[in-house]
């Protein structure tokens, strides 16, 4: 361990757009957890299907009785089991699935500067609807402790390693997750943990079709499911930067 913070990867396999940005990272330790654990690439994190059914991280995502489709173990599964269980000693872990899209490590050595202490960073943190509003997933979602329950777009999210202790704990009591989005707001509410959300990552939405124009080297966006464009605007932004 080099550094005090970590920035992981979770995907099903890393594209070489990623794997170009995060190795120039010298400020955080870099980890690329797969779902497809036959992907060969070098500095890849593969936790296999029977080790997080041993240790009971499992269904993160995985909701039958809801409209979403991801299997019993994900990517998620085995990177939350790493840095829970194998991989402990960092103060805070930036996750991130590939469809985020960021300028550099300054874009996070920025926000962690504003928000040093905080056990949670990430969008609002939205509290269980009222009767008669839209019930989001949580009819699917079953929960080892009482309300209030909350989510949160977690696509891209830093987590202290109190959060992750807690999680782990909640995880040997109850041998099994829930739904990451209600997961990681509800347990650091429920153990007095603290949240914020900065305005950075305030551009993290469900669906929307980025320009260039929106785009700056200060926030996190979401989403940008093209890797190629995700390159194209990062030059861009390079570009813009030297013409200043």
């Amino acid at each position: 361990m080099k550094n005090k913070n970590a920035v992981c990867l979770v995907t099903i396999r890393p594209s070489s757009v990623w794997t170009d940005l995060l190795k120039q990272f010298q400020n955080y330790d870099v980890f690329i957890v797969v779902d497809n654990i036959d992907t060969e690439s070098v500095g890849v994190i593969k936790i296999t299907n029977d080790e997080c059914i041993r240790h009971g991280y499992i269904h993160s995502s995985y909701m039958p009785n809801s409209s979403l489709t991801f299997n019993e173990i994900i990517a998620w599964d085995r990177a939350l089991y790493y840095f829970t269980n194998i991989n402990t000693g960092y103060d805070n872990v930036w996750f991130f699935e590939d469809d985020v899209f960021f300028y550099d490590e300054n874009t996070l050595l920025n926000i962690d500067k504003t928000y040093p202490k905080s056990d949670i960073l990430c969008k609002e943190k939205n509290s269980e609807p009222k009767s008669g509003e839209w019930s989001w997933f949580w009819p699917a979602i079953h929960i080892h402790f009482p309300p209030p329950y909350f989510h949160s777009p977690i696509c891209a999210v830093r987590m202290s390693n109190s959060l992750l202790s807690h999680l782990n704990e909640y995880v040997k009591q109850n041998k099994v997750l829930f739904f990451i989005e209600a997961m990681f707001p509800s347990i650091a509410h429920y153990n007095h943990l603290t949240y914020d959300s900065p305005a950075e990552l305030g551009q993290l939405h469900w669906r929307k079709d980025w320009t260039i124009d929106e785009l700056n080297k200060s926030q996190v966006f979401h989403p940008m499911k093209n890797m190629e464009q995700q390159r194209e605007f990062r030059s861009l932004l390079m570009l813009q930067s030297d013409t200043e």
